[in-house]
């Protein structure tokens, strides 16, 4: 079963496959952070795709804060 890990942010991390439980056949082990439903299609070159209050969300990567310039 294919699970999909989110940072203590909610943000998308990676796709892993659940272990099924020896004790229980056809229950599986879901680890922590993670969700089973997938999310949805974004560009990671400019998006990411964070896991809130249920549901997914695409959210373009934020601009990086400018370098302060140098005291002369």
């Amino acid at each position: 079963m294919k699970v999909y890990q989110t940072s203590y942010l909610g943000y998308f991390v990676a796709e892993l496959d659940a272990d099924e439980s020896p004790l229980e056949p056809g229950v599986f082990h879901i680890p922590g952070g993670c969700v089973v439903d997938p999310p949805p299609s974004y560009d990671p070159a400019v998006q990411l795709a964070r896991h809130v209050d249920g549901a997914w969300r695409v959210e373009d990567i934020p601009e990086p804060e400018p370098e302060p310039e140098p005291e002369e």
